[in-house]
C-alpha cells in the first residue's frame, strides 16, 4: 500500500522539501520456492476532494493494481507505473523503450561529452582550479531558467582550489546546462549558455566538440523541457512524486530520444521570447510575452510528440498525466477543480463517450437499430448506458438525460455505489459498471478526474474483455 502520493497529507507538519515517501508491506516467507508467478496487489493511495473537506482519504477503482512479480524484476521502472499509471502506460513506455534509442546513446552517437560542474569541497583533497578564476560564474537558483542562461551575469569565480575540477571543456561555451531540480509540473530546466562560464555540480553540462553540435544540443534541451519529459519522469524517475523534485543524470540519461527537424526553428523563438521575459528589470512582466512563452511551448511539446510518432491513445496518457496527475499532486494552483463535478453537456463526458462509441458502433449498430449513449447528468454521480435503440427513435450518437431532480432510478445506483469503510480515516470510493439483457453500463461520481479519456481507454478495454469472456462461455 503506497502512500507516498498523499505524503505531505499524511505529513503535513514537516518543513522540509524533502518527505520521506512511506508504505505499508504485506509479505509471507515463500520457502525458497520460485516467486514469479506471484501476483502482486498494488494500492496507491491518491489525493481526494474528501481529504481537503473531511481530512479522510478515499480509494477509487484506478488506484487497484494486480501485477506478476517477474514483471517487476523484468522492467524495474514498473514500480513507479504502479503509482500514477496504468497498463497503458506501461505498454507506451514499453513501446518507446524498445522503439528509441535512449538520450545517453544519442550523446554517444553524436560526440558529446556530458558531466557534472565544480565540487568545491569532500573527500579532504584539493585540485588546482586556478584556470576557472576570474570566468563568469553560473548561480544555479539565479542564473538558469528554461532556455534562458543570464547573459549579464557578473559574478566571478573566485575559489583557486576545489575538490573536484572536472572536464574543463565543459565550462567552453556552447554548452547545454541541466539543472538537478525540475520545475512545478515536473520538467527538467535547461538552457544553452553561450559564454564560458564555471558552474557547480548541481548543474550538469552536456557539451559538443564540432560545430554541428549546437543542433543536437538544442534538440537535447527541447526534449528535456517539454511534457513529455514530464511524463517520462512521472512514470520512471525514482525521486519525483515519491520523496522530493528531482532527476538524476543516469534517469535523465535514460529518456527515449527522436529528431524533429521542426524544433530548430521553434527553439531559436523560444530563446529569443525567454530573452525578452527574463531581460526585463522591473518585477512587473508582460502578460503578452508569458503567453507567447506558453504558446511557443506548446507549439515544441507538438514537435516533440511528433518525433514520436504519437498515437491519439498516447497522446491521452500524456494529456491525463501533465493535466491532471501532476497538477493533483503538485497542488497546482486551482488543482481543486481536477475534482470538481462536470456540467450536462460538458466535453470531457462527451469525449469519454465517444470512445465507446468509436469502439461499437460499427459492431453493433445495424440496418434497424442504431448505437447510442445515454448519459444520465446528476450533481453528485454520471451514469453512461450503452445500448441499441431502434433507428425511428434515434436521436443521435449521444443522449443526455437531466437527473438533478434525484429520480428513483439514479436514487438505486447511488445506493449501490456509497462507500466502503476501511477505517475512520479510509474509504472505498465504488463506481458500478455491468450487463443488462439489452444495454451494459457504468456510473462513476461526477468528478473531472474520474472521466478523462486516459481513464475511458481502460473502461472501454474493460468491457470488451467482459465481452469477449462472455462469448466464450456461450453467455
Amino acid at each position: 500500500m503506497e502512500l507516498a502520493p498523499v505524503r505531505r497529507e499524511v505529513f503535513d507538519r514537516s518543513n522540509d522539501k524533502a518527505i520521506a515517501p512511506a508504505c505499508v508491506l504485506f509479505f509471507s516467507d515463500a520457502n525458497e520456492a520460485s516467486t514469479d508467478s506471484n501476483m502482486i496487489e498494488h494500492i496507491a493511495l491518491k489525493p481526494s476532494r474528501f481529504f481537503s473537506l473531511f481530512k479522510i482519504f478515499a480509494l477509487n477503482r484506478t488506484d487497484f493494481k494486480e501485477v506478476r512479480q517477474s514483471r517487476l524484476k523484468e522492467f524495474d521502472w514498473l514500480w513507479k507505473v504502479l503509482v500514477y499509471g496504468s497498463y497503458l502506460d506501461f505498454n507506451f513506455i514499453k513501446r518507446l523503450k524498445s522503439d528509441y534509442s535512449t538520450l545517453k546513446e544519442a550523446i554517444k552517437v553524436r560526440d558529446l561529452i556530458t558531466g557534472q560542474g565544480v565540487i568545491i569541497a569532500g573527500g579532504g583533497d584539493k585540485n588546482n582550479a586556478s584556470d576557472l578564476v576570474g570566468k563568469p560564474f553560473i548561480d544555479t537558483r539565479l542564473d538558469i531558467k528554461p532556455y534562458w542562461v543570464n547573459p549579464n551575469n557578473k559574478k566571478k569565480w573566485e575559489l583557486d582550489a576545489v575538490h573536484r575540477v572536472r572536464n574543463q571543456e565543459l565550462y567552453k561555451a556552447p554548452v547545454l546546462l541541466i539543472t538537478e531540480g525540475v520545475s512545478h509540473d515536473l520538467k527538467s530546466v535547461s538552457a544553452i549558455c553561450y559564454r564560458d562560464s564555471v558552474y557547480k555540480s548541481s548543474l550538469t553540462g552536456i557539451k559538443g566538440t564540432n560545430q554541428s553540435a549546437l543542433k543536437a544540443l538544442r534538440e537535447i534541451s527541447a526534449l528535456l523541457n517539454s511534457s513529455f519529459f514530464s511524463y517520462f519522469n512521472l512514470m520512471t524517475f525514482s525521486s519525483s512524486g515519491i520523496e522530493r523534485e528531482q532527476s538524476h543524470d543516469e534517469e535523465k540519461l535514460s529518456i527515449p530520444f527522436a529528431v524533429s527537424e521542426d524544433i530548430h526553428s521553434l527553439f531559436e523563438a523560444m530563446e529569443n521570447l525567454t530573452s525578452s521575459y527574463y531581460g526585463h528589470k522591473n518585477i512587473l512582466k508582460e502578460t503578452n510575452i508569458e503567453n507567447q512563452i506558453s504558446n511557443k511551448q506548446a507549439e515544441i511539446d507538438k514537435a516533440v510528440h511528433n518525433a514520436f510518432s504519437l498515437t491519439k491513445e498516447e497522446l491521452d496518457l500524456l494529456d491525463y498525466a501533465n493535466r491532471v496527475v501532476i497538477p493533483a499532486i503538485m497542488r497546482h494552483r486551482n488543482h481543486e477543480k481536477l475534482f470538481s463535478p462536470i456540467k450536462e453537456g460538458g466535453q470531457e463526458l462527451a469525449n469519454y463517450a465517444r470512445l465507446f462509441i468509436r469502439r461499437f458502433q460499427s459492431r453493433l449498430s445495424r440496418k434497424d437499430g442504431k448505437f447510442t449513449v445515454e448519459i444520465w447528468h446528476a450533481n453528485q454521480i454520471v451514469g453512461m448506458f450503452f445500448k441499441v435503440v431502434p433507428a425511428k427513435e434515434h436521436r443521435g450518437d449521444i443522449v443526455w438525460v437531466n437527473k438533478r431532480d434525484g429520480e428513483r432510478e439514479i436514487l438505486s445506483f447511488l445506493a449501490k455505489m456509497g462507500a466502503e469503510k476501511i477505517t475512520d480515516k479510509l474509504f472505498v470510493q465504488k463506481d458500478i459498471r455491468g450487463f443488462e439483457k439489452d444495454y451494459f453500463y457504468i456510473f462513476k461520481p461526477n468528478e473531472r478526474r474520474l472521466w478523462h479519456q486516459a481513464i475511458g481507454y481502460a473502461d472501454v478495454n474493460e468491457f470488451v474483455d467482459a465481452i469477449l469472456k462472455a462469448g466464450k462461455k456461450g453467455k
